[in-house]
């Protein structure tokens, strides 16, 4: 379909397209533009935005797309493929606090004094990864998930992905309880024996799962359960 100039809009040059139509939406605010529009601003090219769209769906699976299958979506280079990972990378890091230093995990009460801060300000329930070295020193902090974990299952995959990237030499799992009762839901347990289970084969042995919530935690090591 042509617009009012006659001009088909994917035949435009994003300088353009900028001009017409990216200017205006720039102008009312970035949080304002859409998914697509924002790709474009990105990737200097109005139309890749709605082909990585189409071909993946939605931003998440974009983000989690390797550079390999990025690069099978029409138009979209090598170069392209890295500005977006760029991007994903550091819109990540921004959400995860800097490890100021190197804090050692030594009982679960570490963990709590670690995350307790952060989780009790929390109205919905998280779950953070810890991956620590042969020291037992935590290199990296991330959060895996947000919302219910009782309706939803914490899947060993993206856990231990994040774990292999990381060189991890084990790790902890630890979530919070805003209602401030500690008590593991089945659900939590079961999850966290599917996690040692996986952990035991890939030899990234789960070290804990500590439960936080108001000034206690439940430490599934402490309990005789891992």
């Amino acid at each position: 379909m042509k617009d009012l100039f006659g001009n088909e809009p994917n035949k435009l040059t994003f300088r353009e397209w900028e001009l017409r139509e990216g200017a205006p939406l720039y102008r009312a605010g970035v949080t304002e533009m859409g998914t697509s529009n924002l790709i474009a601003y990105l990737l200097r090219d109005h139309s890749k935005g709605n082909r990585l769209l189409d071909a993946f769906g939605d931003l998440q699976s974009i983000a989690d797309a390797p550079l390999a299958l990025l690069k099978k979506v029409k138009g979209i280079g090598y170069a392209d493929a890295e500005r977006l990972k760029v991007a994903f990378e550091l819109s990540r890091r921004l959400q995860e606090p800097e490890l100021k230093s190197s804090p050692q995990i030594q009982s679960p009460r570490d963990v709590f004094n670690l995350l307790e801060d952060e989780m009790n300000r929390l109205k919905q329930e998280i779950l953070k990864l810890l991956v620590l070295n042969t020291k037992n020193r935590v290199t990296h902090i991330e959060t895996v998930f947000k919302g219910s974990l009782n309706a939803s299952v914490i899947h060993p995959r993206e856990i231990y992905r994040i774990a292999i990237q990381h060189a991890a030499c084990g790790i902890i799992v630890a979530h919070n309880h805003p209602s401030g009762d500690v008590t593991p839901s089945k659900e939590d347990t079961h999850s966290t024996k599917e996690l040692a289970k996986v952990g035991t084969l890939m030899q990234i042995p789960l070290m804990d799962h500590v439960i936080i919530g108001g000034t206690t935690f439940y430490s599934f090591k402490e309990e005789g359960i891992l």
